[in-house]
């Protein structure tokens, strides 16, 4: 009765019956002194450890083992030193005692003293030794376990050889890693997942793959660990045709036999491919087959609805993970924050409000999304309450708030925060800062002070930046400048079709056409192809894409239909085509017509057919909206009554009422 209520806790009751026994043995005080022990009680434990008449080694033991689970490493030496008698479990509980501290040169002296009391250290105790080896990162002791392991008959001890397989790797000897696996007598599955987990960090995934062939059992939770090996270190293409393989050949289990892991890892794989619609079905189908989500599952949807830009679908994986109690964990809140803004949803505020514990990230979070959105006053104030709340900023808190300034075009206070960087917190801009900058003087059309910006850059400036300041050239029309970049660019090998595109740009808006036809000729000689636009919407769960002209889509006559009442309408409202950056020396009724099918406007139109009245339409772009579908959207806000939300490449474009929230008349885009 007196073990039993000491186990279970019940320390009160405990007392009282060995208050009550007339003759107390060695085994009643052990009873109470490892109840107190387990109460967390050092105090009376240890009185009653001294009030003992006579003790045995498992009263010693159980004294150092709770001295030892609350850190009192001194108090436990006092008592392990002057132990006349110890046993196997007494050198245990001190070198995993030191290992839990992280006091891993101590646990080795205890080690070593063992081995010179002449005591044969077995499986556990070689196990705990070598996470302090580990954790010393010395290769050297790691080769004299080993030794001792051979010595005594535990190299080919499975459990021992594993944790050795470990320590190898984990010292950066992965060589000595695989050589030791490949003398294995034995191997169970946390082998295997041991030296492909190292080959897959150290990013020899072919090496990775053919030991992960070589699996005698291969289960849900090995093939998981291998797709997500291969995710892990980007290459998740690779992951999803390995998987492809490995499902033809009937190595996969089946659905049924997949955990949560399982499920993430593949959800993963095709999240981080891009191919978020697949993620999409996958999850529904762990759904389906009654398996709860975790919270890696939640982010990589969160993730995928963030880069295809679908609200909706974001809204959902939220409210699943509210039904599933995961809604306040730090990773999913920073992650649905980071989805509403990156969606052009506004609902990331309230998120980011109720959180109780905040680190960096949701901070950071927040300044990206007000600089995406164009909220720059917002992105300021939530950059002062950071400090306020006494979390220092950091690189990417300053990129946040320098690019809510810049779309805010608040030049002076960005200026301000550059230079804060260095003079108040003491972090080195890096060329993302600087290109922001550059970006800000270049929509305030400061071009001079751009380029002497980049000119005194501490690093190499890289193609980005100098695009920047080619963009605000065109903004500005700037030709001298412009070719003077443009030169720079080509000599720096600028392979992107953006560097010609924005070049072309400037010179058809002076009607330089022969120039545009050279630069054409040049980008064929090389083999460069203007990227093609692409726009697309979701519409009852579905996405729907839009390239430029597009004849494609199976209501492609309605939607046309619908562009041009459209356009009827807005040009009688005041909207002017904007032909300024037309690439084609043709009659200015042409032009108008290639403008009117760029994807961003079917898009809309299918949007208007497709969508209640009055609902906002999102629309999403892989490239830079042009100035006319700007101006176009804008009156479309107006006429249709609608909230028109578009993300470009850029940023967030929320036009109602004839305005847009970056601030900008169409032909300063």
């Amino acid at each position: 009765m007196l073990t039993g209520y000491a186990q279970y806790g019940l320390i009160g009751q405990a007392r009282m019956v060995f208050e009550s026994i007339p003759e107390r043995n060695v085994v009643s005080w052990n009873a109470m002194i490892s109840g107190f022990v387990k109460n967390g009680d050092l105090k009376n434990a240890r009185e009653f450890f001294d009030r003992m008449p006579k003790r045995n080694v498992t009263s010693w033991n159980s004294m150092i083992t709770g001295y030892c689970h609350c850190g009192m490493m001194r108090e436990a030496h006092e008592l392990f030193d002057h132990m006349e008698k110890r046993n196997y479990v007494s050198w245990m509980v001190m070198i995993s005692g030191h290992v839990e501290m992280y006091e891993y040169l101590e646990a080795w002296d205890v080690f070593l003293m063992m081995i010179r009391h002449g005591v044969k250290p077995e499986q556990s105790i070689f196990v705990v030794t070598l996470s302090a080896v580990t954790g010393l990162n010395n290769l050297e002791l790691v080769e004299s376990l080993r030794t001792v392991a051979i010595k005594t008959g535990y190299e080919e001890n499975v459990v021992v050889g594993t944790a050795l397989l470990n320590a190898f790797t984990r010292n950066g000897c992965l060589d000595c890693a695989f050589e030791f696996f490949e003398t294995m007598p034995e191997r169970n599955e946390y082998t295997w997942s041991a030296i492909v987990a190292a080959l897959y960090q150290c990013e020899r995934l072919e090496e990775a793959k053919d030991i992960f062939l070589r699996i005698p059992v291969k289960n849900a939770t090995s093939w998981a660990a291998m797709i997500a090996g291969f995710v892990q270190n980007g290459h998740s293409r690779e992951a999803l045709k390995l998987f492809s393989e490995l499902h033809r050949s009937g190595m996969i289990p089946s659905h049924s036999e997949w955990d949560v892991v399982s499920w993430t890892a593949i959800i993963s794989a095709y999240e981080q491919a891009e191919q978020g619609d697949i993620a999409f079905e996958l999850f529904c189908k762990m759904l389906d087959r009654g398996v709860k989500p975790n919270q890696s599952a939640i982010t990589s949807l969160l993730s995928a609805c963030r880069c295809m830009g679908v609200t909706t679908l974001g809204e959902q994986i939220h409210a699943l993970a509210h039904k599933v109690g995961l809604n306040a964990c730090l990773f999913v809140s920073n992650a649905l924050i980071s989805m509403y803004f990156k969606c052009g949803s506004l609902d990331g505020f309230p998120i980011f409000q109720e959180m109780s514990d905040r680190d960096i990230v949701p901070w950071n979070a927040v300044l990206a999304g007000c600089g995406q959105n164009g909220l720059g006053m917002e992105g300021i104030e939530i950059f002062r309450q950071m400090q306020a709340a006494g979390t220092l900023p950091n690189a990417i808190s300053f990129l946040g708030v320098l690019c809510a300034c810049s779309h805010a075009d608040l030049v002076d206070r960005g200026w301000e925060y550059f230079h804060s960087m260095h003079q108040d917190y003491g972090i080195m801009p890096l060329v993302h800062h600087y290109t922001c900058m550059v970006s800000l003087f270049g929509r305030a059309g400061r071009l001079s002070s751009a380029e002497k910006l980049i000119e005194n850059l501490p690093v190499q400036p890289d193609i980005v930046i100098w695009e920047a300041l080619l963009g605000a050239c065109r903004i500005h029309h700037n030709i001298k400048l412009g070719q003077k970049i443009a030169e720079r660019l080509l000599q720096m090998g600028a392979r992107r079709s953006s560097t010609y595109v924005l070049l072309c740009n400037i010179y058809a808006c002076q009607g330089m056409w022969k120039e545009v036809l050279e630069l054409r000729e040049t980008m064929k000689d090389k083999g460069i192809s203007k990227e093609p636009g692409i726009s697309w919407i979701q519409i009852k769960n579905k996405l729907h894409y839009f390239l430029m002209g597009d004849q494609s889509h199976s209501e492609i006559t309605e939607i046309h239909s619908k562009l041009k009442e459209l356009y009827i309408c807005i040009r009688k409202a005041g909207y002017v085509p904007d032909t300024s950056f037309a690439l084609h020396d043709v009659e200015e009724e042409q032009k108008q017509d290639e403008l009117l099918y760029h994807s961003e406007k079917l898009a809309l139109a299918y949007a208007i057919l497709r969508t209640p009245n009055g609902a906002p339409i999102h629309i999403m772009k892989n490239l830079q909206v042009c100035a006319d579908c700007h101006s176009f959207m804008k009156f479309a806000s107006k006429t249709t009554h609608c909230k028109i939300i578009v993300r470009d490449v850029n940023r967030f474009h929320h036009f109602k009422d004839s305005s847009c929230s970056c601030g900008k008349i169409s032909n300063s885009f």
